[in-house]
């Protein structure tokens, strides 16, 4: 069997922009690990820790640290853990601020896949050469971002026909890693 997203998701809550006054407080009581925040608009920020939260909050600035957060890296939970992995290491390395991945079903925020759980799985994979040499059809994932608002999301299956759509319903252009 081969592990999924949706096995390894950390609880996460989804904070409307308005009530960021009670970031820390709502993860919290919700036994989540993350905050993910939505804007005016309803697009998703990137996921933020409970701890940087806290951090954030005692130095008393908590507007400051959702702005800060990298534009959000969507999956849905279907797709295969290690795809993910090796489709997000050089984000890992390159972009310190990536708190984890938005795990998203439909319109529905499932939760978080986090930085730490990524990079140590990162760890553990197979080299590019070696996985070259296996057997079996290539699995290829692709990022799209919007060119309006910066939203990313990770693609197992592109049909250039179709392409996907951020959250505000723009088209997503691919881009490179």
């Amino acid at each position: 069997m081969t592990d999924t997203v949706r096995d390894f998701v950390a609880p996460a809550v989804t904070l409307d922009v308005s009530t960021v006054a009670e970031a820390p407080a709502r993860p919290e009581q919700a036994g989540a690990e993350f905050a993910v925040l939505r804007d005016e608009q309803g697009g998703l920020r990137g996921p933020v820790s409970l701890e940087a939260l806290r951090r954030a909050e005692a130095e008393g600035r908590l507007a400051e640290a959702w702005e800060e957060a990298p534009p959000p890296i969507v999956v849905r939970p279907d797709m295969r853990v290690d795809d993910v992995t090796r489709r997000l290491a050089k984000d890992l390395v390159l972009n310190p601020r990536l708190a984890g991945v938005i795990v998203q079903e439909g319109e529905r925020v499932l939760g978080v896949l986090p930085r730490s759980f990524l990079a140590q799985r990162a760890s553990r994979l197979e080299t590019r050469g070696t996985a070259d040499r296996l057997e079996g059809p290539p699995v290829d994932l692709l990022y799209f971002e919007c060119p309006q608002d910066g939203e990313r999301q990770l693609v197992a299956y592109y049909d250039p026909q179709n392409p996907p759509t951020c959250r505000q319903g723009h088209r997503m252009r691919p881009v490179e890693d």
